[in-house]
């Protein structure tokens, strides 16, 4: 609890939990103080209810709430407020329970037109839209009504030539929205996702244009696993040979029966004995070649290299400089790639001693974990077991052959299980088998895409989607309009079917598309596929220029196809007929009505408002549990630690007597709560000419909130003895020095009086004392009081939320807190905000309940013994300079 002491006892304001937490964790950042900007609840005869209206200038309001409505009225005597001016900006909230106008056209041809106002409130039933042939060509609309201005509205477009178009100009252009219920055709368009239904094969080409594979299947490293350099990420398996036994070593020429190099190609050497010469590490060119013999080059076509030695267990393999990819699916790996030295894994044989258990998956019926025992391994650091590897098992019931998905190790323990998809036709089933595993050869190429995704297309399709994280993306092009789209990550475990549903429901869950489009989603099980249809929403050939979109990541197991580049089909409505087949038809609109606002409505108006940067509310009800309301909400939003400090103005209803008046104001008891009378006959606002009676305190009430937001007033400029302009005559007359006087003011009651010794009667009211309803023990409370208390408070939040956040709460920290606190308040002093200050108050405290938080007390004196004199102690007027 924070407490402002302003100079006695019974001037008192305890604000619990107004606390600053020094604890970045804990922090919310509050709202500048809106000295300036009023927020006016009420009734209105146009806009949408619950919507927070904000104005510069009067005639804006009357353009949305109606001029003659209550809200309108009030906001305008907000921004005239006194003879300081009004206030700047002025929010308006319309609260009422009123509905929309609506009217449906069923046309003898079969065409049925919906139309509904897109304002709210009575005026709307006198709107109607009459279609006739155009004066040319194509069709006619007149739209007729009166506005929410009161003033009559005629709106004609002529000669447009499609039905679906002049609706939808209508529904832009006029003040309805339309929609076609039947007639014509809806424009659609389909897009399909899928797993692929192709193996996925790849035709690898050398750089001598000889084919080495066309079975070739790659995979993309996920350049985390760090098992490859990941500028290598790009792995293929193939099942061709790539390498043969050398039988012999003579002249420096190598025999190796059945090769099939060509001069040129890049080899390489493995075995227990080579000539010294040749290193394993370094690739060789091949030339000279006669059959089964050749030579090899260092460079290629250069000289051949002179071997000695003998050769044992010795081995030839193509080393793979430039290789073209071609016939891949996806097509982006499509291209020539230049392989690294390390490039070439040939085939091999693995025999594990031990069985190999195996395990399903939660991925699908034919993927499944393998793992070996004992001292068996996968041989991972040897550059064998790869990710993307293939091997062949030949007999037994797991014969098949099988991809490696997955690894599980972490590079430091043993490396013995694989996730693997079988590639082959059936099912796997949970077992053990033994065997060997007869690995395809595997060529490694620089990644041709970030290495943060596996490409899995080259496996069979089954709509299984085995990893998250692949992004789809679809979206809708609106000629005149933004491109509205879905976005949507995969998550483990979808499928095809699933992410067509998920993808449909975020569609027609988004309020952009509501307008414009829905979709749909069938799946078929046979192909693996899923259509995802979006059709527009309303018929004609409107639709037909509406432009879909799908995008996926390139890294993804899913295969997308469109349809056309437009939705199609869309066929116009014809335009309501007679039996004749003239164009004829009204649409007339009917059930708009306007209501008062009622409880309910107010406390949803006060939730739309919460956090808004404001001051001042002006409350236009004089029912008692809504002014009740009020005084809860703005004592609960200036006394949470998320402070949006604020107050209400209200006043009573026309015909109180004082009596009534008084008990009231007498209710609130509260400082943040200001209680006007009485209600006021002014000048017309419009004219400034002429008499207007405003009924009640309510119009009051937005007057001194102007008032009290001009801009000429600072934080501590009261609003004591100010005078309102164009007041022509007062529901009630207060009397200056009255004893009736004293007792409104003694119950909280903020009066307007007519000061005797002006006799301009258009300068003849005033303020008797800007006072809130608090009230103890006979002391009164002025607003400038609590405007200086909020604002200093909000200053001293800001000050040490920049200065002290996230900052530990050692010893050393609250002293600085109260010494920054009394610098503060020594430069408002200095500004003439606040009166002065008493250094020696100041503390700084850690909060008993929230270690994270120090509760921050000073005294202040914001204004001089002045403001609490009553009204019977003057004996004469007081200018305005000298008092509150």
């Amino acid at each position: 609890m924070s407490g402002v002491l302003f100079g006695q006892p019974s001037s008192l304001i305890r604000q619990p939990g107004a606390y600053t937490r020094v604890d970045a964790s804990g922090l919310v950042l509050n709202q500048a103080f809106a000295s300036n900007i009023v927020c006016i609840v009420g009734q209105a005869l146009g806009g949408d209810p619950l919507q927070i209206y904000k104005f510069n200038d009067a005639s804006q309001s009357d353009a949305v709430f109606g001029p003659k409505s209550p809200l309108a009225q009030a906001i305008k005597l907000a921004f005239r407020g006194g003879v300081n001016g009004g206030a700047p900006l002025v929010y308006g909230v319309r609260a009422d329970n009123s509905a929309q106008a609506s009217g449906v056209l069923t046309a003898v041809n079969g065409t049925q037109i919906q139309g509904t106002m897109k304002d709210f409130g009575g005026y709307g039933n006198t709107f109607s839209i009459n279609f006739e042939d155009g004066s040319v060509q194509g069709t006619k609309a007149t739209v007729l009504g009166t506005n929410v201005q009161g003033k009559p509205y005629r709106q004609v477009i002529d000669n447009e030539t499609s039905f679906s178009r002049l609706i939808q100009r209508l529904s832009d252009e006029s003040p309805m929205e339309l929609s076609v219920l039947t007639g014509g055709q809806k424009a659609s368009q389909t897009l399909t996702i899928a797993t692929s239904t192709d193996d996925g094969k790849a035709t690898i080409t050398d750089q001598g244009n000889t084919t080495v594979s066309t079975e070739g299947y790659f995979y993309q490293y996920p350049q985390s696993l760090g098992i490859v350099d990941s500028q290598k990420s790009l792995l293929f398996a193939f099942n061709a040979t790539i390498s043969w036994n050398i039988s012999a070593l003579a002249t420096s020429t190598f025999t190796a029966p059945g090769h099939s190099l060509t001069d040129g190609t890049p080899i390489k050497f493995s075995g227990t004995t080579l000539p010294p010469e040749v290193s394993t590490d370094t690739i060789y060119y091949v030339r000279d070649t006669s059959g089964d013999n050749f030579a090899i080059a260092a460079t290629s076509g250069g000289a051949a290299l002179t071997l000695t030695g003998t050769v044992d267990s010795a081995t030839v393999i193509r080393a793979f400089g430039t290789t073209l990819i071609a016939s891949a699916l996806p097509a982006v790996v499509e291209g020539s790639y230049a392989a690294a030295a390390d490039a070439v894994t040939d085939a091999y044989s693995q025999t594990p001693t031990n069985n190999i258990s195996v395990t399903d998956t939660a991925y699908g019926s034919n993927i499944y974990r393998m793992r070996m025992s004992g001292v068996d391994r996968w041989g991972h650091n040897a550059g064998q077991g790869l990710i993307g590897s293939i091997f062949a098992v030949t007999g037994g019931d797991y014969a098949g052959t099988y991809q490696i998905m997955h690894q599980e190790w972490d590079g430091l323990s043993t490396d013995q299980t694989r996730v693997v998809q079988k590639l082959t036709t059936g099912d796997l089933t949970p077992g053990t088998f033994a065997g060997t595993l007869d690995f395809w050869p595997s060529l490694r190429l620089p990644k041709t895409q970030p290495a943060t995704e596996a490409i899995e297309t080259q496996l069979p399709a089954n709509g299984n989607i085995y990893r998250g994280g692949q992004f789809l993306t679809i979206s809708l092009d609106v000629p005149d309009e933004d491109t509205i789209a879905v976005f949507y990550s995969t998550e483990p475990g979808d499928t095809i079917e699933s992410i067509g549903e998920k993808i449909v429901g975020l569609i027609n869950e988004d309020a952009a598309w509501d307008d414009v489009a829905i979709s749909a989603a069938t799946y078929n099980g046979g192909t693996f596929t899923s259509t995802i249809t979006i059709t527009a929403v309303d018929p004609g050939i409107v639709g037909n220029s509406y432009k879909p979109n799908i995008l996926v990541n390139t890294q993804t197991t899913v295969l997308v196809a469109t349809g056309g580049l437009t939705l199609e089909d869309g066929v116009d409505p014809e335009p309501p007929r007679d039996a004749l087949g003239n164009t004829t038809g009204a649409l007339i609109m009917a059930s708009g009505f306007d209501s008062v606002p009622n409880y309910q409505r107010h406390l949803e108006a006060l939730e739309a408002i919460k956090f808004e940067p404001l001051r001042w509310i002006v409350c236009l009800s004089d029912d008692a549990a809504v002014q009740a309301a009020y005084s809860d909400h703005v004592t609960q939003m200036s006394s949470t630690p998320q402070r949006r400090e604020r107050m209400v103005i209200m006043g009573h209803g026309l015909g109180w007597t004082d009596a009534e008046i008084r008990a009231r104001a007498e209710t609130f008891n509260n400082e943040r709560v200001v209680f006007v009378s009485p209600g006021l006959r002014m000048a017309d606002l419009a004219t400034g000419a002429g008499a207007r009676t405003y009924s009640s305190a309510q119009a009051t009430t937005a007057v001194i909130a102007g008032m009290l937001a001009a801009e000429g007033n600072g934080i501590s400029d009261p609003i004591t003895h100010t005078f309102l302009t164009n007041v022509l005559a007062a529901e009630k007359e207060y009397v200056s020095g009255s004893i009736a006087l004293d007792e409104m003011l003694t119950s909280g009651v903020l009066t307007i009086e007519k000061d005797p010794t002006l006799v301009r009667e258009s300068r003849g009211y005033r303020v008797t004392r800007g006072l809130t309803t608090w009230r103890i023990d006979n002391s009164l409370e002025s607003i400038t009081v609590v405007n200086q208390s909020d604002f200093i408070a909000q200053v001293i939040r800001d000050l040490e939320e920049t200065l002290f956040v996230g900052k530990a709460l050692v010893p050393t920290t609250l002293p600085v807190i109260v010494e920054s606190v009394n610098l503060e308040l020594q430069r408002r002093s200095e500004e003439q905000i606040i009166y002065g200050f008493e250094a020696g108050a100041t503390t700084a405290t850690i909060n008993p309940d929230n270690q994270g938080a120090v509760d921050v007390a000073y005294t202040i004196y914001p204004a001089p013994a002045l403001e609490f004199v009553l009204n019977t102690q003057i004996l004469l007027p007081i200018p305005s300079d000298s008092s509150n």
